[in-house]
């Protein structure tokens, strides 16, 4: 590594090396994915060049958490016999037909 590369690094306690000067180039289409989930962390084993999908996906914001979910929360499965897409806006949603199918049985008796 250059001399003055240490100049621009923060060593902390736990292993992260936090960046305290700009970004070099990432590789074209790629991002990088802070495994340590230390977003200036410049560590080369706390970092993965990857797609901004699998970015994403990887992540720990409410959307990226919905994403990997393989179930409702009544436990039925999310797979393409028991899902519905809805739009809501600029938002695509998944809905579980057994449980839109329960509310309106319930609905119906109380009608």
């Amino acid at each position: 590594m250059p001399p003055n590369f240490w100049s621009k690094v923060d060593a902390g306690d736990n292993g992260c090396w936090l960046w305290t000067a700009l970004v070099g180039p990432i590789p074209s289409g790629l991002q990088l994915d802070h495994l340590c989930r230390t977003r200036h962390c410049v560590n080369p084993d706390h970092l993965e060049p990857v797609s901004q999908q699998e970015n994403n996906r990887r992540g720990e914001s409410r959307s990226s958490i919905r994403a990997r979910q393989t179930e409702c929360i009544n436990g039925h499965p999310f797979d393409d016999e028991n899902t519905a897409w809805v739009t809501q806006g600029k938002y695509r949603l998944r809905r579980c037909k057994a449980c839109a199918a329960a509310r309106a049985r319930r609905y119906q008796r109380v009608k």
